[in-house]
């Protein structure tokens, strides 16, 4: 269920909204978010290889669109992957592609 929805749009006005009596739901602004942070630190909780780093949404080509959960360890292993294919990959190198992180990696 959907909590929060937060908007990269700086216009937004923080509310409190509901959807078809599915529950209430905060729509809040980024800036809003960075503030909350400012005022409120914590130390990182850092994340476990099994939590969800990303979920990537399918475009729905061949069926229904659908939200793919990809872990960090899912990340981590394509990162290793790529650079032990390209093993002198560095800070100076340049990557430009077309595809939504090649349909993840980016």
């Amino acid at each position: 269920m959907v909590k929060c929805v937060i908007c990269l749009d700086d216009d937004v006005t923080s509310n409190t909204s509901s959807i078809g009596g599915a529950g209430n739901w905060i729509i809040t602004s980024f800036a809003d978010v960075e503030k909350l942070g400012r005022e409120n630190p914590v130390d990182a909780d850092l994340p476990l290889s099994a939590d969800i780093a990303v979920i990537m949404y399918t475009s729905g080509s061949t069926g229904l669109p659908k939200g793919v959960m990809m872990t960090h360890a899912n990340v981590l292993a394509t990162v290793s992957t790529v650079l032990t294919i390209v093993p002198d990959l560095g800070s100076k190198d340049i990557y430009m592609a077309y595809l939504p992180l090649a349909n993840i990696l980016e």
